[in-house]
């Protein structure tokens, strides 16, 4: 039995269960299945607000699909936590994102580099957007200042440059 199949059924057990809507949720994003990804992490985060993770990861998605003001709504709790905790900036390198300030994202991805995140992958992910983040010298064809490109979620998510 694959990933999915066992979090869709713990799911279907126990349909309040963060963690599951989570990770099923983890596992159809690798999946690029975006839009059901969507469904479980929102699951998760309203099911359990204290899942940083999750809250993460649904920005990331909503980045993905270009809902900017989707993905800003959700970062918006992070930005709320203390500064000295890593997912506050990590709310802000999000939310700099939605308004097309990759300056602000990549500044605020550095300050969380050098602090304790309580999940390996995610600090990865945001390695990985923080690396994309500083390859792009200029924005992609058609983009304006300020616009996202929408992209760097991607690749995130796909686990390659896109």
């Amino acid at each position: 039995m694959d990933a999915v199949s066992v979090w869709t059924e713990a799911v279907r057990r126990q349909p309040v269960n963060p963690q599951a809507h989570y990770l099923l949720g983890a596992e159809l994003a690798h999946m690029e299945r975006y839009g059901d990804a969507v469904v479980h992490f929102t699951h998760a985060v309203e099911q359990a607000p204290q899942l940083l993770a999750a809250r993460v990861q649904l920005a990331l998605l909503w980045l993905t699909l270009q809902s900017t003001a989707q993905a800003e709504s959700v970062s918006a709790a992070l930005i709320d936590l203390p500064d000295d905790n890593a997912y506050h900036h990590i709310g802000r390198a999000l939310t700099a994102l939605c308004r097309g300030q990759r300056a602000e994202a990549i500044e605020s991805l550095r300050i969380m580099q050098g602090m304790a995140i309580d999940n390996a992958p995610l600090a990865a992910d945001m390695a990985m957007l923080l690396k994309s983040l500083g390859e792009q010298v200029q924005p992609a064809a058609g983009a304006t200042n300020g616009e996202v490109d929408h992209r760097v979620a991607i690749s995130v998510y796909a686990g390659r440059r896109t």
